[in-house]
């Protein structure tokens, strides 16, 4: 009888669906055409550690100074033997000239706006990285003899009567929940307990056949939390999702805002988690205050990710510990899977099943919930909230994992893959050429 943890599988950013039509040739084996080309470039090109350290700071920097709707941007970089380069700049809390002006200047320095300088310490919402949260418990369940579970299953055997009230939810799979290819429609990130949430994408009706096309979907991964919620026998989803956050990389950074609790930023303890340390409000694990532009900036802080986003988007954490999150969950170093499930379920691409839903969507072919970029060969995420944007990188080429979350506006879905181009100025000779394979 096996007892493991693990955590996640991963989602991200809402790409819109499509027919099938695009040329493209599965990478079954997801070997990358990079691998074995490292080692016959010529090394004398590559940057020392201090070097790589100061290109990627100065990326970071000029991102922040050409988004003027960017408050802070905090960055993280682990490499393959764990030791790990993290640095932020700009401000967690904007000064009340920067926030009633709305104008973010920088000539005297990347603080100039701030009442608090933003830290690595500080948490962001991390918006739909809470979904490789929640894919890898529910891939934790099914790989635990303990539980009469399979993501194979249809979702109807294993929620709770209330949910299962709601609508018909027949016909679809945990699979399909965890691919994004159930069919459901898209919740309206509106204010409402869960039954609220789900009752009102159910009304809208389904999109199409479950499994027969890929669009990312909310509502999937709030029933997640409620399926995780039901097969363990739990009061709640945040506690078991947590406690394999905390056994995977040890730590309390992760935790979850609470639709319930009006004072969830200054609650230290809560019935899913006991004795966290400090609160998002004290302590050196603050919040970073948020801010979307419109009209000036406006805080978010207030607004509690849980009555919106659920199990699909609650998450949140500080950026040094996402990045060890998604090396686990990339490499499964910390054996939050046996090996050989991680190795079948995971990575291995299911080309049988999901050949036709993914069909110009390659970043979404390599296993349940996780985004694989073929051109880059890395695996990914990205998470989005009102205020806060988030992007996480781990590449299999060079076995970094690069990590950055801001809090303000701008678009952060490419950042990582410029720090890597950055710190291996010999990478983008050997990215793999579009094929002509086809379907």
């Amino acid at each position: 009888m096996k007892f493991k943890n693990s955590v996640i599988a991963i989602s991200a950013v809402a790409l819109m669906f499509t027919g099938c039509g695009e040329n493209f040739e599965w990478d079954t084996d997801n070997v990358s055409k990079l691998e074995g080309k490292y080692e016959t470039r010529d090394a004398s090109l590559d940057l020392t550690s201090a070097a790589r350290t100061t290109v990627a700071q100065s990326i970071a920097q000029r991102f922040l100074f050409a988004n003027a709707e960017t408050a802070g941007i905090s960055v993280s970089i682990m490499y393959d033997d764990n030791t790990a380069v993290d640095f932020a700049y700009g401000c967690a809390k904007l000064n009340s000239t920067a926030q009633a002006s709305g104008v973010l200047t920088y000539n005297t320095g990347d603080t100039t706006n701030c009442e608090i300088p933003l830290t690595t310490s500080h948490r962001m919402k991390l918006g739909s990285l809470t979904k490789t949260a929640v894919a890898r418990t529910i891939l934790d369940i099914d790989d635990n003899s303990a539980y009469d579970f399979s993501i194979e299953d249809e979702i109807t055997k294993h929620l709770p009567a209330n949910i299962l009230a709601l609508g018909d939810l027949s016909g679809i799979t945990v699979s399909n929940l965890l691919h994004h290819n159930s069919g459901l429609n898209e919740i309206d990130f509106a204010p409402g307990t869960t039954e609220e949430i789900i009752q009102k994408a159910l009304n809208r009706g389904k999109l199409f056949k479950p499994g027969q096309m890929y669009q990312y979907n909310n509502t999937g991964y709030i029933l997640l939390g409620q399926i995780v919620k039901h097969v363990t026998g739990s009061t709640n989803w945040e506690g078991e999702v947590q406690n394999r956050l905390n056994e995977s990389i040890g730590t309390n950074s992760f935790i979850f805002t609470e639709a319930a609790n009006p004072n969830w930023l200054d609650t230290t303890d809560t019935d899913w988690l006991i004795g966290r340390t400090g609160t998002l409000t004290s302590g050196t694990n603050l919040l970073a205050t948020g801010y979307s532009f419109s009209n000036g900036f406006i805080v978010d802080i207030n607004t509690s990710a849980a009555d919106i986003a659920n199990s699909a988007g609650s998450m949140i954490g500080s950026v040094p510990d996402v990045t060890k999150w998604m090396k686990s969950v990339s490499t499964n170093e910390s054996g939050l899977l046996s090996a050989d499930y991680f190795k079948n379920t995971v990575e291995q691409i299911n080309t049988g099943t999901y050949v036709d839903s993914y069909v110009t969507h390659l970043n979404w072919n390599m296993g349940p919930g996780i985004g694989f970029n073929q051109d880059q060969n890395a695996l990914f995420h990205l998470g989005l909230f009102p205020g806060y944007t988030c992007s996480s990188v781990y590449s299999k080429n060079e076995k970094v994992t690069v990590t950055a979350c801001i809090n303000g506006v701008g678009d952060l879905k490419e950042f990582p893959y410029s720090v890597l181009e950055g710190m291996y100025p010999y990478r983008t000779a050997y990215l793999p050429q579009t094929t002509t394979a086809t379907h």
